[in-house]
């Protein structure tokens, strides 16, 4: 996790809304006031009306470091208004003190003598402390030197010496308390393996005063409230595009799951892949290649039961789930499945095929083996890199990304993000292009990504899933955001029977992106 601080005044607060009310508009901003008096009582709900209730989606992108997603089931838009306004307000309160990337926030106050430890702080670092306990020393906090170092190596393309890393972390033992927390100093403190949960779960407690149910995803990491059902896919680390088949599904009902591994964040150094997690007991990234995806009943259990399995191994990791009754563990390499379970009354179950209503399976490669079709194993794969919007918290654009032929016949239609109507429509080019076509959105339980960076990937089918033969392609993104700008961009790209790769320049709404066809996942 990153913590970053990104706060907009009230005054300039504006949202769109996705959400099931039909034709429903920008309602602008909302004012405190307003909100302060939603947020004052819980709101009763049995679970016949909140079946009833519509949902309402808000997507922003840069918040702690990752992108966002709420999905509200409320009685209306000025609640569901309301419920996102307090819950990014909760978000910035929580990342002002526990953000170690902003100067002024309070534990970079503390550590610099110049304020107390707010109770935040020291609750979370007893989190730490139970943790470390608990996992036999996977969970450490003391790791801001450390992930310093590993940082700098890839910077530099060098690997650090078994000196340096000594230095920048001393072992501290088995015994780590909250009060021995304090006693080595705030310098090495970096909360983020726990903080990104913490702050989630402090996040759902302010929402459940507003809206019966709902989902909050921040960088795949996520916890449900409400008796709502909640379908949730587990990317697949070994081909984890947005729009790419889940290697499983399961339901999340009023509970959390939190996803780690460093298939999306990592070192390259000297041609060789370093997670971004560290072993705080060798000093050493762990695997890159593995994803470990945990179900507990808050998002912080989740987090350190996750992370400790990428630490301590499947093994270890899945007696340590069983050990403290995860309802549901799910660890996976690139090369397919490691174990899965689950403890507790109601043990989580994983579909391996995909339910009925998902998006089509993309990875039907098998389909396309034909004389003359599309090489087996390979795909297109498109990243996106929304532009930053002045640097801070953003809601994210509605983006289209198609494919045509050679004769500028649309053939498959990739991505939609975003699904109200009106706006929906504002993708002008893809609307005439696709006849107003629409695709799937989901839930996707997945390491923490970096912020406004999306990937996608085409099979080499048509939309009626049938294979396409070798040769010349254009990918077509189109990009347009309330009050801001509107543009498309197209890249030609070759496939045929070696790698290739395009670029799609960059716009006022996107920094420059990349189209790759070859293997699939890279392999």
């Amino acid at each position: 996790m990153n913590l970053r601080t990104c706060t907009h005044p009230a005054s300039s607060r504006g949202y769109w809304l996705a959400g099931a009310a039909a034709g429903l508009a920008s309602l602008g901003a909302l004012s405190d006031a307003q909100a302060s008096a939603l947020t004052s009582t819980a709101i009763p709900c049995s679970a016949d009306h909140l079946a009833q209730l519509p949902q309402y989606t808000f997507r922003h992108d840069f918040v702690l470091g990752t992108s966002m997603e709420l999905t509200v089931q409320a009685d209306g838009p000025a609640a569901a208004l309301a419920c996102q306004h307090a819950v990014l307000a909760e978000i910035d309160r929580l990342n002002r003190i526990l953000s170690i990337y902003e100067p002024d926030s309070a534990i970079n106050r503390a550590k610099a003598g110049l304020a107390d430890y707010p109770p935040e702080l020291t609750e979370l670092l007893s989190l730490y402390a139970d943790w470390h306990r608990r996992t036999d020393g996977a969970i450490n906090p003391h790791m801001a030197g450390l992930i310093t170092c590993w940082k700098q190596a890839g910077r530099d393309n060098a690997l650090p010496s078994d000196g340096q890393l000594e230095s920048a972390m001393q072992p501290v033992g088995a015994a780590l308390s909250s009060d021995s927390i304090y006693s080595r100093g705030l310098s090495l403190l970096n909360v983020d393996a726990l903080g990104k949960g913490f702050i989630i779960d402090r996040a759902v407690a302010v929402a459940r005063k507003i809206a019966p149910g709902g989902l909050l995803n921040i960088g795949g990491d996520m916890r449900a409230w409400g008796d709502a059902t909640w379908r949730i896919g587990i990317a697949d680390p070994g081909f984890h595009a947005e729009n790419a088949e889940p290697v499983a599904w399961f339901d999340l009902t009023n509970a959390a799951a939190a996803t780690s591994g460093g298939y999306l964040r990592y070192s390259t150094i000297q041609g060789r892949k370093y997670s971004h997690v560290i072993d705080p007991r060798t000093l050493m990234p762990t695997r890159w290649d593995i994803s470990a995806t945990v179900v507990a009943s808050d998002c912080v259990s989740a987090n350190a039961l996750s992370t400790s399995a990428c630490v301590l191994g499947a093994q270890d990791g899945m007696e340590l789930a069983q050990r403290h009754l995860a309802s549901g563990y799910f660890f996976a390499d690139t090369r397919g499945v490691v174990a899965k379970g689950g403890a507790g009354a109601s043990p989580v179950k994983f579909a391996d095929a995909a339910p009925a209503g998902a998006a089509p399976a993309h990875a039907a490669f098998a389909a396309a083996a034909a004389a003359d079709a599309w090489p087996k194993g390979y795909s297109v794969n498109i990243d996106v890199a929304l532009a930053a919007g002045g640097g801070g918290r953003y809601r994210r654009p509605y983006v289209a990304i198609w494919i045509e032929d050679a004769k500028a016949n649309p053939v498959r239609s990739i991505s939609l993000w975003g699904n109200q109507n009106k706006y929906v429509r504002d993708l002008s080019f893809w609307w005439k292009a696709t006849n107003g076509g629409k695709t799937a959105n989901r839930n996707i339980a997945m390491g923490t990504k970096n912020p406004g960076k999306y990937s996608v990937a085409w099979d080499g089918m048509d939309d009626a899933g049938k294979p396409l033969p070798r040769g010349d392609y254009t990918v077509i993104v189109e990009i347009t955001r309330e009050h801001g700008g509107h543009v498309k961009q197209s890249a030609k790209i070759t496939c045929g029977d070696k790698a290739a790769t395009a670029t799609l320049s960059a716009s006022g709404e996107s920094e420059e992106s990349t189209v790759t066809f070859g293997p699939k996942g890279g392999k």
